[in-house]
């Protein structure tokens, strides 16, 4: 069996020396295309899997630290998340107020290319007034 980055194969220790131990008792060996130097199949294997389990481990907690530092940074900074709004907030205004007056949301929704499923975020209308 080929895996070709190793720390993708488990990020936990015993996850990954279980992995191992199931390869192996199907006959099979683990090959690690980006660390050819780790030997799967030897005597030491245990712990050479396990160390290099626990350095996926390691390193994916790194990663979640600096992705959540980078993501305060770039909210603090202003950035927005998540998806661009379909519709500006002149458009927003004028389907809000075409709900309020009593037009379905399946109109509305069909004349600013939204799905009807649409909840135009935010407003206090709900989708109980479309009847269909």
């Amino acid at each position: 069996m080929y895996a070709v980055v190793g720390d993708r194969v488990a990020r936990e220790p015993l996850d990954m020396l279980h992995i191992v131990k199931t390869v192996a008792l199907a006959g099979a060996e683990l090959h690690l295309l980006d660390e050819p130097f780790v030997d799967t199949t030897s005597e030491m294997s245990d712990l050479v899997v396990f160390l290099w389990g626990w350095a996926a481990k390691w390193q994916g907690r790194r990663i979640l630290e600096n992705t959540s530092k980078g993501r305060a940074r770039a909210m603090a900074r202003g950035v927005k998340f998540g998806r661009k709004p379909k519709l500006s907030q002149q458009q927003r205004r004028e389907a809000l107020a075409s709900l309020a007056a009593g037009e379905a949301m399946h109109l509305v929704a069909r004349r600013y290319n939204v799905s009807k499923r649409a909840r135009f975020r935010g407003s206090t209308l709900s989708s109980a007034s479309d009847s269909s």
